[in-house]
């Protein structure tokens, strides 16, 4: 009888614990807005040049970020001439979801969260800005830049302070 008893109250344990968790598969945390799982590399003129792992980003393709990686300054350039709001984040490389697909995560973190967690801010952004991240230690960062119609564009890039972009992206592939 005791063995049933514990049986039961094991079965109903699991099935109470085993909630749907659809919205948080779809929803990231501002827990973790400093998680990077991969990055786009672009290069001094805003092209494309490939990537690693998987890039935690949403994208709308409206804004591009380069050079990534970069060692001095990155330009934040808009494809029309909507306002954001770009704060620049410390992150670090986390796997943990490499294998989430980003196409329908939305990405949703509070002006409070970003001005606690930001080391660089600009304002207005027009159709380009730049960030001097030559201070900046060499590691992982989030550019997060909200439109004045609350729209986040997230992008990740890397800083180096010794290395140029062709001696970065190997040492960035292997990483992922």
């Amino acid at each position: 009888m005791k063995y049933l008893l514990v049986s039961i109250f094991s079965l109903l344990l699991l099935l109470f614990s085993c909630e749907d968790n659809t919205d948080q598969d779809s929803k990231i945390s501002e827990d973790e807005l400093t998680i990077v799982t991969g990055i786009n590399f672009t290069d001094v003129n805003g092209q494309a040049v490939g990537k690693t792992g998987n890039p935690n980003i949403n994208s709308s393709n409206s804004l591009v970020l380069y050079p990534n990686p970069a060692q001095s300054i990155i330009h934040i350039a808009t494809i029309d001439d909507t306002e954001y709001s770009t704060w620049i984040i410390p992150s670090n490389k986390n796997l943990k979801f490499k294998d989430t697909d980003y196409t329908n995560v939305v990405f949703d973190y509070s002006d409070e969260k970003l001005f606690a967690d930001n080391i660089l801010y600009k304002d207005s952004i027009t159709s380009a800005i730049s960030f001097d991240i030559t201070t900046l230690p060499t590691g992982y960062y989030r550019s997060i830049s909200k439109s004045i119609n609350g729209e986040l564009t997230i992008i990740n890039f890397y800083k180096d302070n010794a290395k140029n972009q062709a001696e970065v992206i190997p040492f960035l592939i292997e990483a992922f």
